[in-house]
């Protein structure tokens, strides 16, 4: 019986999520999860029925740290939002489907609203 790599090994055994998310196609895209690719289709519908004007998804934020003294930002890290939806009347606003609010997710929810000034809702499901 020959030996595998830990490579091959790898690329045999398909990883699960730690939270039990399953990647989803909607409309050709992939999705993080099915409550997310089933978000995608409700936006969607919106959009049919001219409750929404358009929405993107995957929309970065750059956190930066500011130092002591304001003078310098440095970019710390990255968050980055499931859906940005601009409704018909015309008002922006930033959803993230998650199943489970991790700590760090907080963190980087309330970073992103400080830094940008924009309100991020939480779509649980």
């Amino acid at each position: 019986m020959a030996t595998l790599t830990p490579a091959e090994y790898r690329s045999m055994v398909k990883p699960k999520h730690k939270y039990g998310a399953i990647r989803t196609e909607y409309n050709g895209a992939w999705y993080d999860s099915k409550a997310e690719a089933a978000y995608a289709a409700e936006l969607d519908m919106m959009k049919r029925i001219g409750v929404v004007k358009d929405w993107w998804r995957q929309v970065p934020f750059v956190l930066h740290a500011v130092s002591s003294d304001g003078g310098f930002r440095t970019a710390i890290g990255k968050y980055i939002v499931d859906f940005k939806i601009l409704g018909a009347d015309d008002t922006v606003t930033y959803c993230d489907v998650k199943g489970v609010a991790t700590p760090l997710f907080k963190w980087k929810k309330k970073h992103a609203e400080a830094e940008y000034g924009v309100k991020i809702v939480l779509v649980k499901r």
